[in-house]
C-alpha cells in the first residue's frame, strides 16, 4: 500500500512558483528600501533647510569656501563612490543562501 502511496506522489507546488513569488517579495524589498531611503533624504534635505532658514548667518556661506577646494571634492567623490560600492556589495550579497 505505502508503494502505491508513493507511486503517485507529485508535487503540489512548483519549485519556479516559489522561485517567482520570492523575487516578487525581494523586488518589492528593495523598493520599499529605495522609497525609505529617498523619503529620508528630502525630509533631512527640509530639515537643514528649515533650520538654514531660522539662522541669522546662512552656515552654507561660511563653509563654501572649504567646499569649493580640490581636495575637499575628492574626498567627498571617494565617499560617495564608497558607499555606493558598499550598498552594491551588500546587496548581492544578501539573496546568497551559506
Amino acid at each position: 500500500m505505502l508503494e502505491k502511496f508513493l507511486k503517485y506522489h507529485q508535487e503540489l507546488i512548483s519549485q519556479d512558483f516559489v522561485d517567482g513569488i520570492l523575487k516578487r517579495i525581494e523586488k518589492a524589498y528593495q523598493t520599499r528600501l529605495l522609497i525609505l531611503g529617498i523619503m529620508s533624504f528630502i525630509g533631512v534635505a527640509m530639515a537643514v533647510f528649515a533650520v538654514n532658514s531660522l539662522m541669522d548667518n546662512s552656515w552654507v556661506l561660511s563653509i563654501k569656501p572649504y567646499l569649493l577646494e580640490s581636495k575637499n571634492i575628492v574626498y567627498l567623490a571617494l565617499l560617495v563612490l564608497a558607499l555606493f560600492l558598499t550598498n552594491l556589495f551588500v546587496s548581492d550579497n544578501h539573496n546568497q543562501t551559506i
